[in-house]
This record gives structure tokens, sequence and C-alpha cells, in this order.
């Protein structure tokens, strides 16, 4: 019933995340060629730049659980969102 921040390190690039009744974004390096696997049940997974297929460096992101969503974004695009006051829930 809550939500979080999780960072994706160059030392441990794979990041396990769960959520249950919650949010969790996931925050990856600007150079990152994510893919997602996992399964969320009644949830979703938004991973639009991220996720685009560019990048060096291989993230796997495992997200599992149910109802709940999953957040991955780029380190840029959140310092985006904070910059323009927006903290990445559409609250409109």
């Amino acid at each position: 019933f809550s939500s979080r921040v999780v960072q994706a390190t160059p030392q441990d690039p794979d990041v396990e995340v769960g959520v249950a009744f919650g949010s969790v974004e996931v925050v990856v390096p600007d150079d990152a060629r994510v893919t997602t696997d996992g399964t969320l049940l009644f949830g979703s997974t938004d991973c639009d730049a991220a996720c685009d297929g560019t990048g060096t460096r291989d993230v796997v992101v495992d997200a599992r659980g149910a109802f709940g969503s999953v957040d991955i974004v780029r380190q840029s695009e959140r310092n985006q969102d904070r910059d323009s006051g927006r903290d990445g829930d559409d609250d409109d």
C-alpha cells in the first residue's frame, strides 16, 4: 500500500522488485538497455524510453506481484520530472 524508488547500480544491474497494492519506480542508468521479466497480476509495467532498445549496458528488471504498478525510468527522465515539479503521479 505504498510507493518506493529502487535504483539500479553498475555493480548489480539486475533489479528484482515485488509490488502488492502499491507502486515501484525503478531508476536505471542513462546508458541502460532494459528488458523486463516477471508477472504482475492486475497490475502494469511502464517502460517507455528505458525499453526503447538503445543503450550500451544491459539491465533486467524482474517485477512480480499483484494490484500494483512498476514504472521504469532512466536517471535523466527522473531528474527532468523532478526539475519540472512533477512527482511522477498523474493527478490531472
